[in-house]
């Protein structure tokens, strides 16, 4: 069976418990250098913040009460595939072993992982941290120019009080973050 004929799996949408509040607007920005695309709501301000991600895009709300982090780590080639890199990295965000969220505690997961995609593939997990809620979206896919496969992730953490507001914007924000492979 030759790759065009194997099955793609779907992971099932990942929403919100929550409606969207219809004042919010996004704008849609394209990393070139790392070949993805990602949103932030209109309101956010960048600010440089050191998070430990030499790659990153760091926004926030305008009272500060919520963080929009755009990074990239890990450098694969793109034909060793020797490895499951996606569940590995995926493996250390459940169970609270990734250093922007050391010691967290997963809510709700999805994984999209297919051969089909050449080792590629995303996941999204709805997290809990302290008194804090956050929406994390890992993309494995590859860089336009080398052709290596990197971990391009957005991170968006809330506190928990008010998650009935920000959880659906996460969500927006995760489901138009990457270079939409599916």
């Amino acid at each position: 069976m030759n790759k065009t004929n194997v099955p793609t799996k779907k992971a099932p949408k990942f929403t919100s418990e929550y409606a969207l509040d219809t004042t919010v607007k996004f704008q849609s920005i394209r990393h070139a250098a790392y070949g993805y695309t990602f949103a932030k709501p209109e309101t956010f301000i960048e600010q440089t913040d050191t998070i430990g991600q030499v790659d990153s895009i760091v926004f926030y709300s305008k009272l500060k009460d919520a963080k929009l982090i755009y990074f990239v780590e890990g450098n694969i080639k793109g034909q060793d595939t020797s490895k499951n890199y996606l569940f590995q990295y995926f493996d250390k965000l459940e169970t609270g072993q990734h250093s922007a969220v050391k010691n967290c505690k997963t809510l709700k997961s999805e994984l999209c992982y297919d051969n089909h995609l050449n080792y590629r593939g995303d996941f999204t997990v709805l997290g809990q941290l302290d008194n804090r809620q956050f929406i994390w979206k890992t993309q494995l896919s590859e860089v336009p120019i080398s052709g290596d496969l990197t971990f391009k992730t957005m991170l968006f953490i809330y506190p928990i009080e008010l998650q009935k507001y920000y959880q659906p914007i996460g969500v927006v924000l995760a489901d138009k973050f990457g270079d939409k492979l599916r």
